[in-house]
This record gives C-alpha cells, structure tokens and sequence, in this order.
C-alpha cells in the first residue's frame, strides 16, 4: 500500500504526497489492528489466497506482453534468415575465381553442411536419436561378443595386429587409423552430448508451454563417465596394436589368462554402461511448473542456486510487513537513511536486486514494440547498449522493510542520465514478483481491499452505501481478480 501511495517524481502531486506519507502510514496503522494468536492462522490462509490470484493476474497481462515481444523477435529472426537464405554460397566467393575452384568450394561447403546437420545434437532430432541408439547398440553388441566369445575376439585383434604390421603403408592401414583416430572419436563426442529431452521441450515452447527439465545434469554426467571411459579403452587398443610387447608386458604383470582377461573386461564394461545409460534415462522428467512457482521462485535449468534466497523473503514469511524489525537511528522522518549509513548496510547486506518485484521486466515488456519502432537502423540497434533505465528508487520506512534506499535526489538524477540512452530490452533471467508490486503501480492495486477482508473474515460485499460506493468506484473493476464478488 505504501508502494502505490506514492507516484513518480514526475507527478505533480508526488511532493504533497510526500508530506502526508506520516500520516498515511498512521491511518493504516490505525485501520488495521492487531490479529490475535488464534485468528493468525485463517488471516494468514485468506491472505495467501488472495496473493495467489493477484500473482496470477499479473503473471498473466506479463506474459501477455512477453508472447508479443516473442512474436516480433521471431518475425525479426526470420526476415534474417530469408535475407541469408538469399544469399547462396556461390555469391560468398569473389567473381573473378576460376570455374574449378568455384565449383569445388560450393560441393565443399555443400557436403559439410549436410554433415553437420546429420550429426548435430543440438536439435534433438530423430535423426540424431537414431544415430545415439546405433552407436551404442554397435559397441554394447560388440561387448557382448567378446563375452560370448573371448577366444575369437582375441584371435580377431591379433590378425588385424599382424596384418597392420605386414602392411603398414597400405589402403586397409590407412583407413583403419582414419577410422580409429577421427570418425570414431567424433562419433563418441556426439553420442556423449546427446539431449533426450530437447525434442520435447521445442515441442512445449512451440505450443506456449513453459516446462521444466529434470535429471537432466544425472544424464550429462554418466555420458561424460561412458566417454572418458571409452576413449581409454579406444587408445589402449591402438597401442596394443602398435606395440605387442606391451600389452604382452602387461598381461604378464597381471598375472591372468588373457581370455579370462578379456571376457571379465568386457563383461564389465557392458555392465557398468548399461547400468548407468538406465539408471540416467529412468531420472528424466519434463513437467511443468505450478503457477505460484513461475511468479515466486526463478526456475533454473541446470539445478543450480539462485543468487538471493527468496523462500526466507519477509515478504512472504512475514504476516504483516510492520512485523519487520526496525532500521539503526540514522534516519529522517520518513524513515531513509543516510549516505553513510547505507554504505555500511552494502556492506553487510547487499542490496536487493531492482527486478525483484518483476515492474522493470513488465515495463520493458510494455514499451518493447515502441523502442523497436523508434530504432531506424539495424545496426544501430546492435550498438546500443544493453541496460535498462530502471524506476526512481522508492522511499521506505523503518517500520515497513529492513532494507534502506538512497535519497530521492540521488534515484532522480541516477534516473535523468540513464534514460537519455535508449538501448533494447534486457533478458532478466531471475525474474521475482513480489506480494507488494503488481501490474500498475500508479493505480490501485486492490491490496488495501486483499488486507481487509482478510483481517474481517468476510467475503460479503460491503453494506454500506459509502463504501458500495468506493467499491464500484476505485476497486471495484479489482474484486474478480481476488476471487471476491
């Protein structure tokens, strides 16, 4: 309520409302009365289900907005790409370039493109899983031969040994180490970083779905153990190839029959691969998230951290904001404190991000279209710099939030440099809506009317004529999205 009480520093009435923002503050004080030990627990659940509707209604007009910067940036994207696609490799290489030097580059540039298509993983094709599944049936199918078979898997490597060493400057030789040293490597490398769920997720984004993948960092890490594994076992076989005195050296340090060897190696590999490939593949997941996740908490990909610990936030711990303790002694009559006092706050508590009620990433969101528009030049667009001029900082009180802002002068001439720079929006990757800020803050958001029923314990409409009147007047057009009448 404090929040919405003041408006920009721009408005006219910003200055008046600042001198009565003591005795705002009393009346709510004195409206709102202590709640007792045995009320606590239904006014704590009435205003949690009133939060929950007003965080979905913000989330809703956000992603509203967002879906239609989403739109013009694909429409951007693909004019990029037909601008591209017109452009064909033969304009790329200079005209006075002799005909078999021209044609040679373009089925050069041809086949290589075509490779990386076939064996990219990023896409998460059908034809990439078709690749994945091949590669390790062929070499889990060779594990188990030489299970089945020891002795011929090793008759097998000492042929291949000798004929090698008969022919060391031959075709077969030559293809063999081309095959040993750069497809087979590759093909490893590309079966390692394999992402089973991308498909999946494309197919969510593409229908405005937003998920959440799980298990995802399990399966990287048991691909990155089976590649390092087989890339040990794929040098060990070339130097035993090359080198027979040292894999007979070895053998005979070991003390073992060399079949016996063999099959328990094999029968191990085949094994631990499978066990892991499994065990990986059955922690996969793809949901998605509850809504009061996507407003409250940042989902991260990777499993990692988020930088601030938002689940121990007063905001959503607290029942009410004036149960915050209150700040040093260092501070005016409106409760900021001063230049000095905040440098030793930063110091000890680092200031809260400025998104962290979600009003930059929604304002950024609403003028998108008009800062495309007012941008003439693609390049220039690229130039810009990319920060957002953020709003004015709000004035706090002590008794309200623990955390001290600078002055008013210091946010209003912070605001004045950074907005003569226009620049393109900016990706907020922990984006947070607070309990406190919702879509407008200039208007009412309906939170005086959340707290009140609230503290009433009434859902019913006002039956009063006045306040029938204030109702249909100021948050009226407010009670559907509270879940009121």
């Amino acid at each position: 309520m404090l929040a919405d009480y003041l408006p920009s520093e721009d408005n006219a009435e910003y200055r008046e409302k600042l001198e009565e923002l003591s005795a705002y503050e009393a009346s709510i004080a004195a409206r709102y009365p202590a709640v007792c030990a045995d009320c606590a627990p239904k006014v704590q659940e009435r205003i949690s289900e009133r939060d929950q509707f007003a965080r979905s209604w913000s989330l809703g007009k956000w992603l509203e907005l967002k879906k239609k910067a989403s739109l013009a940036d694909l429409a951007d994207g693909q004019g990029a790409r037909g601008a591209k696609a017109s452009v064909s490799p033969s304009d790329l290489i200079p005209s006075n370039t002799k005909g078999g030097l021209h044609s040679a580059t373009t089925v050069r540039l041809g086949i290589a493109s075509r490779i990386s298509g076939i064996v990219d993983s990023e896409h998460g094709s059908r034809l990439v899983m078709a690749v994945f599944v091949l590669v390790n049936a062929s070499i889990w199918a060779g594990y188990l031969a030489v299970c089945l078979n020891p002795v011929a898997a090793a008759s097998s490597v000492q042929l291949f040994r000798d004929r090698i060493q008969s022919q060391p400057f031959s075709i077969y030789t030559a293809s063999a180490a081309l095959l040993a040293l750069f497809v087979t490597p590759k093909l490893l490398l590309k079966c390692s970083r394999f992402d089973p769920l991308k498909r999946s997720s494309d197919k969510a984004r593409t229908r405005k779905m937003r998920v959440e993948a799980t298990g995802l960092q399990l399966w990287r890490l048991s691909q990155q153990i089976i590649l390092f594994v087989r890339i040990t076992i794929l040098i060990l076989t070339a130097v035993a190839s090359l080198r027979a005195d040292m894999l007979d050296n070895g053998i005979c340090w070991l003390q073992r029959d060399p079949t016996q060897l063999l099959w328990l190696s094999a029968l191990t590999m085949l094994a631990s691969e499978t066990s892991i490939t499994l065990l990986a593949a059955s922690q996969l997941r793809l949901h998605s998230p509850t809504p009061l996740q996507l407003v409250s908490k940042p989902i991260v990909p990777n499993g990692a951290p988020s930088r601030i610990d938002f689940a121990n936030d007063p905001l959503l711990t607290n029942l009410s904001l004036c149960a915050a303790a209150p700040q040093s002694s260092q501070s005016n009559g409106f409760g900021m404190a001063t230049a000095g006092s905040q440098e030793d706050n930063d110091t000890v508590l680092p200031r809260p991000q400025r998104d962290a009620d979600g009003d930059a990433v929604m304002q950024d969101a609403a003028t998108y279209t008009a800062r495309r528009a007012s941008i003439s030049s693609e390049q220039g667009w690229e130039q810009c710099s990319p920060q957002i001029a953020p709003a004015p900082a709000r004035p706090s009180v002590s008794t309200w939030s623990s955390n001290s802002f600078a002055p008013a002068s210091a946010a209003t001439s912070t605001s004045i440099n950074r907005s003569n720079t226009r620049c393109p929006p900016k990706k907020y990757n922990d984006f947070q809506l607070g309990p406190q800020r919702f879509w407008e803050p200039q208007n009412p958001t309906g939170l005086e009317d959340v707290f009140g029923r609230a503290v009433s314990l009434d859902d019913g409409p006002p039956q009063h004529a006045e306040q029938r009147d204030d109702a249909e007047g100021g948050g009226g057009s407010w009670s559907k999205w509270f879940g009121s009448s």
